[in-house]
This record gives C-alpha cells, structure tokens and sequence, in this order.
C-alpha cells in the first residue's frame, strides 16, 4: 500500500519541527487518527508500555499492538522508534503553555 505523500510529511515535520507552526502540524497529526487511535498514540508519547496502555483503556495488548500499527501507517512512520518521537513530540507541545503575551512587550 502507497502511503499518501502528505502523511508522511506531515509526521515529518512534526519529527523534524519542520517550518509549519507547531500547533498546526500537531493538529494534522491527530486529525489522521480515530479517536482511539489518539489515545493510545497519546499514551505512546507518555512514555507508557503496550501492557499499561491496555489496562488503562481496558484493551487486549494484541489491540493495542494494532493500533500502534495502523498510527505508524497512517502517519508514515517505520519504526517504533520514529512512533516514539513523534508521540513524545506532539505530547509536549500539546502540554506547552500558550503564549499571551510576547517577552519584552508591555502596554
């Protein structure tokens, strides 16, 4: 199965903190996943094992594992290892404080 050129860049760029703003790339990365899928890949990016995954969602780790393969595929990734960077990527810029005010800048 070809993967589609715009999955790929998109983990990509999230891997690579590629020139998009971070929130946006963040966003199109989640948006390629089923709600499940982002729990778990959620999950991943906290560092948790395919055991604690399962228990925490009430899952069979063979579902969890199917996951894991299905979010590697959509998001264009080959090895767990890129899996990881991405998760752990995505989950620290979800956990990024928004900006409301600019440094140095005061009214």
């Amino acid at each position: 199965m070809t993967q589609h050129p715009s999955t790929h860049r998109a983990a990509t760029l999230v891997a690579r903190g590629g020139s998009q703003p971070e929130s946006l790339v963040v966003e199109r990365t989640l948006s390629m996943l089923t709600p499940r899928q982002r729990q778990v890949f959620l999950l991943i990016g906290e560092g948790r094992m395919y055991a604690e995954i399962a228990r925490a969602l009430r899952l069979s780790r063979c579902r969890v594992t199917q996951h894991r393969w299905h979010i590697m595929r959509k998001l264009g990734l080959g090895t767990k290892a890129e899996l990881l960077q991405v998760a752990v990527t995505v989950r620290v810029q979800l956990d990024r404080p928004f900006v409301t005010e600019l440094p140095g800048k005061r009214r």
